[in-house]
């Protein structure tokens, strides 16, 4: 593989094939880091190049670089620098970590949807409901009819037990469009109520329409084992299996399933 001379790498340099050589442009990009004294438009679109690190998981690397960044010039920080913090945190699950630069990031732009949203997945992250429905419900103030955020504040007045509230959020993100998520929402109600074969009939025809959704088979056959019937419950789970597709929690509920282990 050839080295990449760093003078390329200017406000384009995303355009040279960086899956091939992005540790060298990774070492040119972070260069120029050092080399810019203030936080400016061209400080952010090196810092986003850098965050590819991000797209390929390697959330501690782009961590580091993001944070660099920020200790360039902490006091007019460009409020992307400090979502893009906040949402390595996130990936990481140091969700308390990540609230303090999404609150940050909150007070430089009481409206920024990036800032909202990182603060919502922390809290829930934290199994904080209460406080992940304010800042879902204050996105949805801004974008009503948002039906993945529909669905998440469905998600969490479900976890909070508002069956009826959280049914309505649900209902409404239905409305928009079909949301696989906010239709196993319903079917989680019904679990949650005990209705384990209207939950069953729910789950049955979510599969049938994307019969590759691990989490579909592992609902479907909690809601076997919630009525005793084990020998559905592991049916369900090698169904699954047999489609060649890889799930880990579905091979552990099946392992304990097999081994008359609880399953939760």
């Amino acid at each position: 593989m050839r080295l990449i001379d760093a003078s390329k790498f200017d406000l384009k340099g995303a355009e040279i094939t960086w899956l091939e050589q992005r540790d060298y442009a990774i070492t040119a990009h972070k260069e120029k880091i050092y080399k810019i004294p203030t936080v400016d438009a061209a400080h952010v679109k090196h810092g986003r190049w850098l965050g590819r690190r991000y797209d390929f998981k390697e959330y501690k690397d782009a961590l580091f670089y993001w944070t660099k960044m920020l200790e360039v010039n902490p006091q007019n920080v460009d409020i992307r620098v400090l979502t893009s913090i906040g949402n390595c945190h996130r990936k990481l699950k140091t969700f308390d970590k990540g609230l303090i630069y999404f609150e940050k990031a909150l007070e430089k732009d009481p409206d920024n949807f990036y800032a909202l949203f990182g603060l919502a997945d922390c809290y829930r992250g934290l199994n904080q409901q209460f406080r992940s429905i304010e800042y879902w419900n204050k996105i949805l103030e801004q974008d009503p009819k948002n039906k993945v955020i529909l669905t998440r504040a469905g998600d969490a007045y479900r976890n909070m037990g508002d069956y009826d509230t959280a049914t309505e959020y649900y209902n409404r993100a239905m409305d928009i469009d079909f949301d696989i998520y906010a239709a196993l929402g319903l079917a989680l109600i019904c679990k949650g109520k005990g209705k384990y074969d209207e939950a069953i009939d729910h789950l049955q025809k979510l599969i049938r329409d994307d019969d590759k959704n691990y989490r579909l088979y592992i609902d479907l056959a909690d809601c076997y084992l919630r009525k005793n019937d084990k020998k559905s419950a592991t049916e369900v789970l090698q169904s699954f299996q047999k489609k060649g597709v890889k799930s880990q929690a579905v091979n552990d509920m099946l392992e304990k399933l097999m081994s008359d282990k609880p399953v939760f």
